[in-house]
């Protein structure tokens, strides 16, 4: 696996946002592209109640001080704008994603106050459905 960072921000056709990362987290730079990504798809500006998919299959967690890491994350989301609705976390089953994405819904929730609903799955049509069911009462098929 490459450990050079990387990230990915489309709209499905559902409705739903896919955030794909990979590589080892760098903050900065998925402040930059997630900036730039939003003012393509949201050129009127974010609307925090899409639901989202975030791909982590291939994701490393940065090594360090994961604390000061989140206050970063948050501080950033802060200007890029925060979901408000479901965000399901795509661990692919790996046990060093989901104690990075436990670590982030706990601080996401009992540290920085954030409103909407965060899991974690193994799977990600699993999460697919789940995070999309947001937007109806019938779950939407998935859109690779």
């Amino acid at each position: 696996m490459d450990s050079d960072f990387d990230f990915d921000m489309t709209l499905d056709d559902n409705g739903v946002l896919i955030f794909r990362f990979s590589g080892v987290f760098d903050v900065d730079k998925w402040a930059e592209r997630q900036r730039a990504a939003t003012a393509r798809i949201f050129p009127q500006g974010r609307d925090p109640m899409v639901p989202a998919v975030t791909d982590l299959r291939d994701f490393i967690p940065p090594p360090g001080d994961w604390t000061k890491i989140a206050k970063l994350v948050f501080g950033k989301m802060d200007t890029l704008g925060d979901a408000q609705q479901r965000c399901a976390l795509i661990t692919g089953g790996n046990p060093g994603i989901k104690i990075a994405c436990r670590f982030y819904i706990l601080s996401r929730t009992a540290v920085f106050r954030r409103k909407g609903e965060t899991r974690d799955f193994s799977d990600f049509d699993e999460g697919y459905a789940w995070a999309a069911g947001a937007l109806t009462d019938s779950v939407p098929t998935v859109v690779h």
